[in-house]
């Protein structure tokens, strides 16, 4: 009876003490003292933000001395709105020396064309800055009613070609997963896709790469107070040498190319797939693995991709449209 006790108590303890762990990792992250992506984002020397009017009146000499290297800084939305706080944030990173950028809120409820005026518009007397960005994600109820993909890519067409007839570069396209999947997916695979992914680190495959990762929404800087305490952290994919290329609109050749990276994993997973598989006498080597991934990514997209197999070695050129 007496030993039945004991571990009852000891099971209690280790129940009560892992719930206490999972209270304190859940209010931890809640609060931004610790982030899921924390370890993985790390591994990326470029680090930045981007903020609006929500997060009030920012000191940028603060925010940059916080290892903070550039900020995509919300300039409009729509047909007609302008951020209050734009002019204000985009002159003050600038000052403080860092690379900022402006960003327009893409909305399904007007002309491509008539936001792409706004946008521009409002970004002219900001010349130097880094490449325009837009941003495609739900609001309201689209998630749950989501406009048509064909209607929504030609209104989005036309407003990167003319933000880009007017600044010189492919603008970058910033997604959820849920428009990306709907709006983006092998329709602008040409633009530099900034992912939202505040989960894990996102691995593309079919020749999908990213060049911004937003890897939390509740990020915490002193020099930030407003009505969102919280900032999003970003990452750029490259070195500090790729990203000062990147600014100047130089394509990079001789990089750990991101494309590169992307299809060994999932080369190597394929290939351990087949093992399995093969060894168990489901099919043989020829009928599916390495070689018919491969096979069926030059006959999707030739352009893109040129592997050379020779073994277990991969090797692609670098795409442009990462960089």
């Amino acid at each position: 009876m007496r030993d039945g006790r004991r571990i009852l108590w000891r099971i209690g303890s280790f129940s009560a003490l892992a719930i206490v762990l999972a209270l304190g990792t859940a209010f931890s992250i809640y609060r931004g003292l610790v982030h899921v992506n924390g370890l993985a984002a790390g591994k990326y020397p470029v680090k930045g933000i981007d903020v609006s009017h929500y997060q009030g009146d920012i000191d940028w000499q603060a925010v940059a001395g916080q290892e903070i290297d550039f900020a995509y800084i919300k300039a409009t939305e729509g047909s007609s709105h302008v951020d209050e706080r734009f002019a204000e944030n985009i002159a003050g990173a600038r000052e403080a020396g860092m690379s900022a950028g402006a960003y327009h809120f893409f909305s399904f409820d007007s002309l491509g064309a008539f936001q792409a005026e706004n946008f521009l518009k409002t970004i002219r007397d900001f010349q130097g800055a880094m490449v325009p960005a837009v941003d495609v994600e739900f609001y309201g109820d689209k998630k749950e009613n989501p406009p048509d993909a064909g209607a929504v890519e030609i209104q989005l067409k036309d407003f990167l070609d003319r933000v880009e007839a007017a600044c010189g570069r492919k603008p970058v396209i910033y997604s959820t997963w849920e428009a990306w999947e709907i709006y983006i997916k092998g329709r602008f695979a040409e633009y530099p896709l900034w992912i939202r992914d505040i989960w894990r680190e996102p691995d593309f495959v079919d020749g999908e790469g990213w060049t911004f990762w937003q890897y939390t929404n509740r990020g915490k800087l002193h020099g930030v107070w407003g009505e969102e305490e919280f900032v999003d952290f970003n990452v750029f994919f490259g070195t500090r040498k790729q990203w000062e290329e990147w600014l100047d609109g130089q394509v990079m050749e001789d990089a750990n190319d991101q494309a590169s990276e992307v299809l060994s994993r999932a080369c190597l997973k394929i290939a351990f797939r087949q093992m399995c598989v093969t060894v168990c006498g489901r099919f043989g080597p020829n009928e599916g693995g390495v070689v018919g991934y491969v096979d069926r990514m030059r006959a999707r997209s030739p352009a893109k991709w040129g592997v050379q197999m020779a073994g277990m070695n991969f090797q692609t050129r670098s795409r442009s449209n990462i960089w």
